[in-house]
């Protein structure tokens, strides 16, 4: 079946960011008794659902950036605005580390903030579906033979970036690239039997369509959802298999009779 044209903008993006650096009285169960430097966001790749290619940037790519002071400033003003342009971002742990250490970043940069969209987390969608052992994006691939991160260099790579040097921001750009493929692959591996999914069919302005695919090959499946009042059709997809789709409009409950 091919993919229909879609009016919606979805987004899968990730980002690097730096670390802490602090002042301690030991290494051993430290408490810092000075912030010398809070994390920035390093590196932001991102690619648009229905299109191949992946993007990336990073500090070094605009005219502010001076090698060895790091100033994410017109990074993060940068994906502020594709932030914007999108209907729904999917980040892996996204509601947990990037969208808040994004959202830090552009308030401590007196940055407003994008238009509304949709954040959709995939690490809580396979939480919430299974018992994987492991909710990491590394692991998942694994576990299901998708593309795989690959290895940033150690933490070299990021010392590297804060001093300045081309090849680790290179490297840290290469590295934050190859979290996408895996990333969208599990995204759209999770829209079938994620029941908390994006309504893709009404987004579309097709309603009858189904949410995931918008194929209007849906049939009935013999199972209802009650409500006090009313009752509800499933349906099931013929094209991505969705099982769940529930009718829009209800079938009246009738009058319990008593005797």
């Amino acid at each position: 079946m091919s993919q229909p044209e879609l009016k919606s903008k979805g987004l899968i993006w990730d980002l690097e960011n730096s670390a802490y650096i602090v002042d301690v009285w030991q290494l051993w169960q430290a408490n810092a008794i000075h912030v010398r430097e809070y994390p920035q966001i390093l590196t932001i790749a991102w690619q648009w659902v229905g299109s191949n290619s992946v993007f990336v940037k990073g500090q070094d790519d605009f005219p502010d950036y001076v090698p060895g002071k790091l100033n994410d400033h017109s990074l993060v003003a940068y994906f502020r605005d594709i932030l914007s342009a999108c209907d729904y971002a999917v980040a892996h742990n996204g509601d947990g580390h990037d969208v808040p250490v994004f959202n830090a970043r552009r308030a401590l940069n007196g940055l407003t903030a994008p238009t509304p969209y949709i954040q959709v987390d995939t690490k809580k969608i396979y939480k919430r579906f299974g018992k994987f052992g492991s909710n990491s994006l590394d692991s998942l691939s694994t576990q299901f033979d998708k593309s795989r991160k690959g290895d940033p260099g150690g933490y070299e790579t990021w010392l590297g970036c804060r001093e300045g040097n081309p090849k680790a921001w290179k490297k840290m750009k290469h590295y934050n690239k190859q979290d996408i493929p895996p990333l969208l692959d599990l995204f759209l591996q999770s829209k079938s039997w994620d029941k908390h999914g994006l309504p893709l069919n009404v987004m579309e302005d097709r309603p009858d369509g189904c949410p995931v695919c918008l194929s209007d090959r849906v049939e009935a499946n013999n199972k209802y959802k009650s409500t006090r009042s009313n009752i509800y059709r499933y349906f099931t997809c013929l094209d991505c298999g969705k099982t769940d789709i529930r009718s829009r409009s209800p079938e009246k409950r009738e009058k319990p009779r008593y005797v």
